[in-house]
């Protein structure tokens, strides 16, 4: 019974025994007793009782969880997911991302080969930042504090990308890669900071489900900011890039899904929502360049500015 029910149950009862005692009673006391039944109020002593039991609760629970069932459809031996050219729908990325995690889970030679093939890459690609410095930029080479912090933000940038991907924490398009180009471009020159910000999205690139879309959509709004990011001193400049790069980013990301779909009123406009905050987050940059300066002993155009002031 629910308190309603009991309440319509009792009040159905009352009436009944009334109605079947009219013709007994004499009429002074049926009038008492028509009265009694009006000034009863179940309403006022009818109360819930319901009891907890974690027991049966906890079995019920196991049993709805255990029925869950962990797949979603089922692939035949030899059936096409998706032919060359075809347009990649939600459906079927579901469909090679499932592919991709049982392949690792079950092939685990397989993704040995996979990460040394990565590390190969990874390796080549830090030769190539140490023949950069070797060559060109003596100065910074031969600085310890220069050089790790350049290792230090690359190796970080990377590892992060990766947990984050590895792991579906966040949505990549969140995280604020060109934040490393900003800290770069601070304490070095322009052409070492395109160096290293084009040898850190290929570097990067190589864990996301797309390279390619990936490095144009990080490569150009960097490239930008590398050659416009002059002062950083100026802090309404630091807005108006956060600005142009989400800009930047918006164009490009429209731009490659009409190339995917063929139809504006198929591109997916929610996904700038994070490239939106991402780039708010660029305004970031200042506090990270102040615990560099610390933690490298190193000078950037704010801290000297603070050191000229007379006052």
């Amino acid at each position: 019974f629910t308190p309603k029910v009991a309440y319509i149950f009792i009040k159905n009862d009352i009436q009944k025994f009334v109605t079947k005692n009219t013709r007994k009673l004499p009429e002074a006391d049926f009038k008492k007793l028509m009265s009694m039944a009006e000034e009863l109020a179940p309403s006022q002593w009818i109360a819930p009782n319901p009891i907890y039991d974690n027991e049966t609760t906890e079995k019920v629970l196991n049993g709805n969880l255990e029925s869950i069932a962990p797949t979603r459809g089922f692939m035949q031996h030899g059936q096409c997911i998706i032919r060359q050219g075809e347009v990649v729908t939600d459906e079927d990325f579901r469909i090679l991302e499932s592919l991709r995690r049982d392949y690792e889970q079950n092939n685990t030679a397989g993704y040995s080969y996979i990460f040394l093939g990565q590390s190969v890459i990874y390796i080549m690609l830090f030769v190539l930042i140490y023949l950069f410095f070797r060559t060109f930029r003596r100065e910074i080479f031969y600085q310890t504090k220069y050089s790790a912090l350049i290792l230090v933000m690359i190796t970080f940038t990377i590892a992060m990308m990766s947990i984050v991907i590895r792991y579906h924490l966040v949505n990549i398009w969140l995280l604020p890669f060109l934040l490393l180009a900003i800290i770069i471009k601070t304490f070095f020159d322009t052409r070492t900071g395109m160096f290293l910000h084009i040898v850190t999205c290929v570097a990067v690139s190589f864990l996301t489900p797309n390279s390619f879309e990936y490095f144009v959509m990080q490569f150009i709004p960097g490239y930008f900011l590398l050659m416009s990011y002059e002062k950083l001193n100026r802090r309404s400049q630091a807005f108006l890039t956060s600005i142009i790069c989400f800009a930047l980013y918006a164009v490009i990301y429209i731009s490659f899904e009409l190339i995917y779909t063929g139809l504006p009123n198929e591109v997916n406009y929610h996904n700038l929502i994070p490239l939106g905050l991402n780039c708010i987050m660029l305004l970031m940059a200042y506090p990270l360049i102040y615990l560099f300066e610390k933690l490298f002993g190193l000078l950037s155009d704010v801290t000297l500015l603070e050191l000229a002031d007379s006052n």
